[in-house]
């Protein structure tokens, strides 16, 4: 049985940190010092390669081989939607391995920021909304 609790937590603490790092989507700002954000790219990285990893390599996994037809059909469709963020978030953060990176081109690193947390809060959102309900139901 799958304890979902875990990952409901996660997802708080992964919203807050996009929340802070949202918060300091100001090219001027970053452009004089990056490191601020650097540093919550790198605090979120280290959350959310392991929290992918598990939702990928384990309950995604027990849920599209699931005897109940509906429980399939409703993983295998947000496996296909939202799945492959973890390797969009790992070129993300290679982009931008250092605060200097993010001085360098702080208008793209504004953009490709928005663009890589917008898809993070929906991947979130989707779970808590369709994925976490089986889990607690049918795990």
């Amino acid at each position: 049985m799958i304890d979902s609790s875990r990952f409901k937590h996660e997802h708080k603490v992964i919203l807050g940190i996009v929340s802070q790092l949202e918060d300091l989507l100001d090219a001027e700002a970053l452009a004089a010092n990056g490191t601020p954000a650097h540093q919550l790219v790198a605090e979120l990285a280290g959350l959310l390669t392991e929290h992918l990893r598990v939702e990928d390599a384990v309950i995604y996994p027990s849920l599209v081989t699931h005897s109940e037809p509906s429980v399939r059909a409703t993983a295998q469709l947000l496996a296909k939607r939202i799945g492959g963020i973890g390797r969009t978030f790992e070129a993300y953060v290679g982009a931008w391995a250092a605060g200097e990176t993010i001085s360098g081109d702080p208008a793209r690193f504004v953009a490709e920021t928005r663009g890589m947390m917008r898809a993070l809060k929906n991947r979130i959102e989707r779970e808590d909304r369709e994925l976490y309900p089986l889990v607690d139901r049918f795990s």
